[in-house]
């Protein structure tokens, strides 16, 4: 089973990956007031993150897993959670 939690505020995201970390993550690189680059940043090391963004020559200091251009295809998400899905049953 597969639990998605979205935010639209990128405090209480990482308020509550904190309290409740995420097994992986797909961030937004623009956000209101910060980056995703700076929410991965402040997640615990060992949670996957990936990013998405519109900006092709965006500059991370994280290292993200991937990143996905806008506009993503869903069945690129899809590859990722079908892969996360496969190692998290044989664990």
């Amino acid at each position: 089973d597969v639990e998605v939690t979205t935010f639209t505020d990128p405090l209480k995201t990482i308020a509550h990956s904190l309290n409740h970390p995420p097994d992986l993550i797909f961030v937004d690189y623009r956000l209101p007031g910060t980056t995703g680059d700076e929410v991965a940043k402040s997640l615990d090391a060992s949670v996957p993150k990936y990013l998405i963004t519109g900006d092709i020559n965006v500059k991370t200091e994280h290292k993200f897993l991937e990143v996905f251009s806008k506009p993503y295809k869903p069945e690129d998400i899809q590859q990722v959670l079908d892969a996360f899905l496969k190692i998290k049953s044989a664990a």
